[in-house]
């Protein structure tokens, strides 16, 4: 099981650190770290930033949610393009 389904199936159960390397995986990459204790990541490509949490225990599920939901996008546009390029998986 890959770690965007070991997420999916448990959103309460999440750390920055975990949410941090499920975005990476999918080509976000660290912009800045507010004073606020959030790391910003960003996507090429992708317009939105995404805030995350940097603090001990788990992260609130919506946060997690949220990301599931633009990865889940992102996976989305990606099967598409496969399939223009004729890469059908």
């Amino acid at each position: 099981m890959d770690l965007y389904e070991k997420i999916s199936r448990n959103k309460h159960n999440v750390t920055s650190k975990e949410l941090i390397e499920l975005l990476e995986s999918y080509g976000f990459e660290h912009r800045r770290s507010t004073a606020s204790g959030h790391a910003i990541y960003k996507r090429k490509g992708y317009s939105r930033p995404f805030p995350v949490p940097l603090h001990k225990g788990t992260l609130l599920p919506h946060i997690v949610e949220e990301a599931l939901r633009m990865i889940k996008e992102i996976r989305e546009l990606d099967q598409d393009k496969d399939k223009i390029n004729g890469k059908e998986s």
